[in-house]
């Protein structure tokens, strides 16, 4: 992937509602389940987003905010 891994990207900070967070996380289940192949980095770093949503969505629905 041309390096794009080498170093740590700078960080970014989303402010999201649930509703879109549980849209994103959706949305890169999918891509991690049809994954094309290429830098295995990339699949690891899809596999951790997924994880890290789970946790936000879980730690949401544990504090019931409803």
């Amino acid at each position: 992937m041309n390096g794009q891994y080498e170093q740590e990207p700078p960080v970014v900070t989303w402010h999201l509602d649930y509703n879109s967070l549980r849209l994103i996380k959706k949305a890169v289940d999918k891509y991690y389940e049809i994954w094309p192949g290429g830098d295995p980095r990339e699949q690891e770093r899809l596999n951790y987003l997924r994880l890290a949503m789970n946790a936000m969505i879980l730690e949401r629905l544990y504090e019931g905010d409803d």
